[in-house]
């Protein structure tokens, strides 16, 4: 919960006042080894949307991952 002053009056906020919270975008790999194993590896960048950009102030950085997954059934 946070304190909003848009209209000069001071509002009490659970959440966010716009629905949309980032832009997002994942590039994705599966890559199978064996008949057991696979490999999946992947890169994202998230880009703060209007519900965020309200929630901080402005100037939200992009949020940048990775990650690499093995997987072995037997």
């Amino acid at each position: 919960m946070r304190i909003d002053f848009g209209d000069a009056v001071p509002t009490n906020i659970a959440g966010v006042t716009a629905a949309h919270l980032a832009y997002d975008f994942l590039v994705e790999c599966n890559r199978i080894i064996h008949r057991n194993v696979f490999l999946t590896g992947g890169f994202s960048v998230s880009f703060p949307g209007p519900g965020v950009e309200r929630a901080v102030g402005g100037g939200t950085p992009e949020w940048i991952g990775g990650f690499i997954n093995v997987v072995v059934n037997y």
